[in-house]
């Protein structure tokens, strides 16, 4: 694969980056809008209920069967990680980190021991009584819900395409079994080569979901999300086809506007700045231009609630990022090598302290922008805490891409995604 191009910020006492409303060159980000004070996120339900995020535990994917040197990275602050080997084959129990005082972070860790490098991550998170599963062609994907709980869960899925709802089969009452999970093929239920939303919703128990997805090399693992409509798609990588992926469930169509996130600030992505989904369909557009030079972030806000990931591909190399809800405190936990990314999709500079492996640094992270630090070199977390919400995820390219999120630690959370002034478009 090609390496992002992303330059790194070394770990240096507090860096301040440009705000938003600093003009850039016009040939690299366009015209860069200002943003107003945000309004209120709304959202249906998503699975944080009443619990906090450290009273959840979080369920991991196993590794298909033929993998090897499959493990869970775990970890429940800014201390050392936890290495537990992980079951390979879909039909084996899955991995549960439990609930503690400080929610654990981590994910499936699997090295291709041929290329020795790191073939996939999927990250492990909470069980939700509703979610939403993105992937570009179903032919080659297929649902993997995993339920934590001591007793079964009963779902529904419904099936989302380009031109609305999906008439599916065998989608209705499917039982996941306690401690144990389940796999949905979508193959059968979507036409291929076209992007399909699975919106997931648990009418007993919960459940965590993913789609495993094929790729030209290897696979990858696309956790669920919520449906928001205010979401930060944290770490789009640079020099591939990156693929923003919309999906509106609702009766009425979603206008969205959508935001690029860099180091020099936010701006309006190639082709992609204003989007009208259409009620009960998934949307997709290509992004990539707008990463050509750097890894960063996609921000999306819509009048309606929307799920949304980015679908990428470098080299041959699949990974997948889904939208998150900005927090002030978080924790990124990842095998090693890399760079991870830190995005302020607000209207003020927001300070944030981080804690690589134990050592401290403070920046301050511009409105709009993004800031590059790189991951530990061996198997490590970063934690970070700051004075407004944030966005966090990581690029590993040690001999393969993959894409990790950021993992909320359970303290304040954003509920106000930006908002920009279209007068100024």
């Amino acid at each position: 694969m090609s390496t992002p191009a992303h330059p790194q910020t070394p770990l240096t006492p507090r860096r301040v980056l440009p705000a938003a409303g600093i003009a850039v060159a016009a040939g690299l980000f366009g015209l860069v809008p200002l943003l107003l004070p945000a309004q209120p996120d709304r959202e249906v339900a998503s699975g944080d209920g009443a619990q906090s995020a450290a009273a959840r535990a979080l369920a991991c994917p196993s590794a298909p069967r033929g993998s090897s040197g499959a493990s869970v990275l775990s970890a429940a602050g800014a201390g050392a990680v936890t290495t537990t080997p992980a079951a390979v084959g879909e039909a084996s129990q899955p991995v549960v980190l439990p609930a503690g005082k400080e929610q654990a972070a981590g994910g499936l860790w699997l090295r291709d021991v041929p290329r020795v490098g790191v073939s996939w991550w999927g990250a492990c998170q909470p069980a939700a009584p509703e979610q939403v599963v993105q992937v570009t062609d179903p032919a080659r994907a297929r649902l993997v819900l995993v339920n934590p709980g001591t007793v079964d869960a009963l779902v529904d899925i419904t099936l989302h395409g380009e031109k609305g709802e999906l008439s599916a089969v065998g989608t209705s009452s499917i039982t996941v079994p306690a401690r144990g999970q389940r796999a949905v093929p979508l193959s059968v239920q979507a036409p291929a080569g076209k992007p399909v939303g699975a919106r997931i919703i648990a009418t007993q128990g919960r459940v965590a979901a993913w789609a495993l997805a094929d790729g030209p090399e290897g696979a990858d693992h696309i956790p669920g999300g919520a449906l928001r409509t205010g979401l930060v798609i944290p770490a789009v990588p640079a020099g591939g086809r990156s693929t923003l992926l919309l999906t509106n469930p609702g009766a009425e169509a979603a206008t969205v506007t959508v935001r690029a996130h860099g180091s020099r600030g936010g701006f309006e992505p190639t082709g992609a700045g204003r989007l009208v989904v259409e009620p009960g369909s998934t949307l997709r557009t290509d992004v990539s231009r707008s990463f050509a030079g750097e890894s960063g972030a996609l921000s999306v806000v819509s009048d309606h609630p929307v799920a949304a990931s980015v679908d990428s591909v470098v080299g041959k190399d699949l990974a997948a990022m889904t939208g998150q809800r900005p927090t002030t405190s978080g924790l990124l936990v990842g095998p090693g090598g890399g760079h991870a990314l830190f995005t302020n999709a607000s209207d003020a500079n927001v300070p944030v302290r981080l804690v690589v492996d134990g050592k401290q640094a403070e920046h301050t992270i511009g409105a709009g922008a993004v800031v590059s630090v790189p991951m530990p070199a061996t198997a490590g977390s970063i934690a970070w805490s700051a004075q407004g919400p944030l966005v966090a995820g990581a690029v590993l390219d040690d001999g393969a891409l993959a894409l990790v999120p950021g993992q909320e630690t359970g303290a304040t959370r954003s509920t106000q995604p930006p908002r920009q002034d279209q007068s100024l478009r």
